[in-house]
């Protein structure tokens, strides 16, 4: 027995945009209309907020899970960069002089970030700016890791990792640094270099190689279960974090989100069509198209809510999650078992 209010696709209010915040909220950061919007998709109002900065051209955004806090950084006219960061409440913080793409969220009401040249800050909610580390030359890439811990990367190769208070404090040189070279942080603490085609990871006592491409890699995600990886020749893999580490090429298109825990991915096919990727299995399936669908998409951290655009409107998809039944008929119908979350086949040895 269905209930079919669970399963049949909830239509919402169109946002641009979206990022989930939490289960149960989106933000669309601000753009050219210098206003943040928040979707409360269990209720479906809207709200909406004046970007507290001076107008200008949003370059990135970040955003964290853990209080729902949303970043945008804008060029100003002045060529100043200016980092926003707005949370649920409505409140937002402004820090000036910020260099392009070099600001992160990190967990614990914090934002690391360079003003420029080799120096690395960090903030604590309202609390005054404190300088982090300096680097051997301008800063490349920052990363966050677990609870006010950051990474640091200069484009002379050194990386420096630590906490806010000072303690955790480690340096090490990357081997051979591709110029766009840039950093993400695993769970578990330990970062993930992306240079050139290498996939590199630094458990702050030495750096190996994790995997390597045949184009170079320009986007990742780290989960529990493993590593998003993209490449420059529009394809992407998935190196798990376990057992065989081996990576899959994903059949997926160009846009994708990654459920927190890395059990579920959501694309667009060839067909326009919305398909989810179970992982690290990859078995796939369509969800049922209800019309025209745009590019505006993104998944709740649990990976059980899928929010997408169609025409003027969106619709909130809430994926049905296994009965209690569902271990044995996967016993009785396949050779596959299930494991935190996701089913594992023979061939995929070495996962616990």
């Amino acid at each position: 027995v269905w209930d079919l209010d669970q399963v049949m696709p909830r239509k919402l209010p169109k946002v641009n945009h979206p990022m989930f915040t939490s289960e149960s909220t989106i933000v669309s950061p601000a753009g050219m209309e210098l206003d943040w919007t928040w979707l409360d998709v269990t209720s479906g109002t809207v709200s909406h907020s004046r970007l507290a900065a001076q107008p200008g051209l949003v370059r990135n955004h970040d955003l964290t899970r853990d209080d729902g806090r949303a970043m945008v950084v804008v060029s100003r006219q002045d060529d100043r960069n200016t980092a926003v960061i707005a949370y649920p409440s409505g409140k937002q913080m402004v820090i000036d002089d910020v260099a392009f793409g070099l600001a992160r969220l990190v967990e614990g009401d914090a934002v690391a970030y360079s003003t420029g040249k080799g120096r690395v800050f960090g903030k604590i909610g309202s609390a005054d700016a404190r300088e982090l580390a300096t680097l051997d030359g301008d800063v490349q890439s920052i990363a966050d890791l677990d609870k006010l811990t950051y990474a640091a990367l200069s484009k002379k190769g050194e990386i420096v990792r630590g906490r806010f208070d000072g303690s955790g404090f480690s340096r090490a040189r990357v081997p051979d640094v591709d110029s766009g070279a840039f950093l993400y942080g695993e769970p578990g603490g330990n970062v993930l270099i992306a240079s050139g085609n290498r996939l590199l990871r630094w458990d702050a006592t030495t750096i190996d190689e994790a995997a390597r491409f045949t184009t170079k890699i320009t986007w990742m995600q780290a989960t529990p279960t493993g590593t998003a990886v993209g490449l420059a020749a529009k394809e992407t893999y998935f190196v798990p974090a376990r057992g065989d580490r081996t990576p899959h090429r994903m059949p997926i298109g160009d846009v994708m989100w990654l459920a927190d825990d890395g059990v579920r991915s959501v694309s667009f096919n060839n067909r326009n069509e919305l398909e989810v990727l179970e992982l690290p299995s990859m078995i796939s399936w369509t969800m049922p198209p209800i019309s025209v669908s745009s590019r505006n998409l993104t998944m709740a951290p649990s990976g059980r809510r899928i929010y997408h655009s169609i025409g003027q409107d969106a619709v909130l998809w809430t994926l049905p999650e296994p009965g209690s039944d569902f271990m044995l008929w996967l016993d009785e119908q396949t050779n596959g078992i299930e494991v935190d979350r996701h089913i594992q086949w023979p061939w995929q040895s070495g996962v616990p």
